[in-house]
């Protein structure tokens, strides 16, 4: 069966919607160094996500539930919004302030799935290959070699470096985002049966 005929109705072309998320993320670095060279980082992140916290409640009463959430779930979430949205746009945010957006489109996109993937090969919870391998060593050293850039840029000062140390702790924020997620839990399918205790 073609890929056409698994979406019933002629859904929408999913490279489309891939190429707007591609849009809206990638715009979405400089148009928030636009905010914080007005405003507090602090604040747009507040003004950003708590507007969006609110909108997303008022969404919630007109759509009904269609399954039960355990207490369980209500953490798992609660410290995926916590690591993945407050403290990864208070970083972020914080980050732009000090360094360039460039930084930020550089170093976040690269090593966030460098340390996501790193963290599942170290504790084998995905298998090592020569492609992956040599896919972390290539992103941690173009990172690396990028930050001794910035570091050692005459006109960039403690600033920029101190930025470029902040997009790197979103980057870990949004890996472990990631991680928290129902596919990469320890206790999901794809990692095997869960675990009772």
């Amino acid at each position: 069966m073609s890929q056409k005929q698994q979406r019933p109705g002629g859904g929408t072309n999913p490279y489309l919607l891939l190429t707007t998320t591609m849009v809206l993320w990638g715009s979405g670095f400089s148009s928030s160094k636009v905010v914080v060279d007005h405003l507090p980082h602090a604040v747009a992140a507040l003004l950003r996500f708590g507007g969006g916290a609110v909108v997303l409640l008022i969404a919630l009463r007109f759509v009904p539930s269609q399954q039960a959430t355990s207490g369980r779930d209500v953490g798992r979430a609660a410290g995926a919004g916590v690591l993945g949205v407050f403290l990864y746009n208070l970083l972020f945010f914080w980050g732009l302030s000090l360094a360039p957006a460039m930084d930020s489109t550089t170093i976040i996109p690269v090593m966030s799935p460098v340390l996501t993937t790193g963290f599942l090969l170290v504790t084998r919870k995905e298998r090592a290959s020569a492609g992956r391998v040599a896919g972390l060593a290539l992103g941690l050293t173009g990172a690396v070699i990028f930050l001794i850039g910035a570091r050692t840029d005459a006109g960039a000062g403690g600033d920029r470096f101190l930025g470029d140390v902040l997009f790197l702790l979103s980057a870990a924020c949004w890996a472990a985002f990631t991680l928290l997620g129902p596919g990469c839990s320890p206790g999901s399918s794809r990692f095997g049966p869960r675990r009772t205790r």
